[in-house]
């Protein structure tokens, strides 16, 4: 929820109202079923053809199924329609967004209708799932936090000292947050790829244009080949401990690098 009501004044200089009853509000409950839903609904539709076929052609168009979809992009067009009518004191996402036109390459209003709900989801749901997994393994492995907890206490004195700059430099805070996001990845989808034009040779095999291609972070992350003690949650392998100097840790890329895929259809 914190994140939510974090992103939502980032992106919209807007309260999203939900610490007056410590409830989600119906679009950002639909943005977390819909996350649920929808990987769960990938997952079925690369067991064959005919899930494949079930999932988009009939449960897909069901009623309720559209009705959601709906109602999640009205209420999103609204909350961008809101925040074009006026100009925050303190500038937000939406102040970088319209600071170009459409004609010098800022997006159109549809653009900015697509893009919004993105915003939201990658801003506020990823970071709450990536902060309660480092919460989980801290309180899982006491080593780590005592030692985190020394770190954080011995920078600062009060709460009022603390910003993103000074943050930035604890060094195992940061190491913890890293071995996190590598042992418990916020995002449980495969982020495609298409193949550029005249195909590419991904691991040796060739793969034509156009095809969609997409690495499992968790399947990497906790690959052998990759990673010493692959299951054990250990911030000292990204703070240079020998016994891990043969670890990839570039292997680690919880958003994945390249132009992204806005279509799902052929993944492989």
């Amino acid at each position: 929820m914190l994140t939510m009501i974090f992103q939502g004044e980032l992106t919209f200089s807007e309260n999203l109202n939900m610490l007056h009853d410590n409830k989600f509000n119906s679009w950002i409950q639909n943005i977390f079923n819909g996350v649920k839903i929808a990987t769960q609904f990938r997952s079925v539709r690369q067991w064959h053809s005919s899930t494949r076929y079930l999932m988009d052609e009939v449960l897909a168009k069901t009623e309720i199924a559209e009705k959601q979809i709906r109602e999640h992009q009205r209420y999103t067009n609204d909350r961008v329609d809101r925040r074009l009518q006026r100009e925050p004191e303190v500038p937000d996402l939406w102040s970088r967004i319209l600071s170009k036109d459409a004609l010098s390459g800022g997006m159109t209003l549809d653009e900015q209708y697509s893009n919004a709900s993105f915003f939201m989801m990658a801003g506020a749901e990823t970071t709450a799932t990536a902060l309660s997994g480092t919460c989980y393994y801290l309180l899982r492995n006491p080593r780590c936090m005592d030692v985190v907890t020394k770190e954080i206490r011995a920078e600062f004195d009060s709460v009022s000292e603390i910003t993103m700059d000074r943050a930035s430099h604890l060094t195992y805070l940061n190491a913890c947050l890293s071995e996190s996001m590598r042992v418990y990845p916020p995002n449980p989808i495969t982020l495609p790829r298409t193949v550029p034009k005249g195909g590419s040779v991904i691991c040796d095999q060739y793969v034509p244009e156009n095809v969609k291609v997409g690495i499992n972070h968790y399947a990497v992350s906790h690959s052998a080949e990759h990673f010493q003690r692959p299951y054990e949650f250990i911030p000292e392998r990204w703070l240079g401990d020998p016994e891990f100097k043969h670890d990839h840790l570039d292997a680690v890329e919880v958003r994945s690098a390249g132009m992204h895929s806005d279509r799902l259809d052929t993944d492989i």
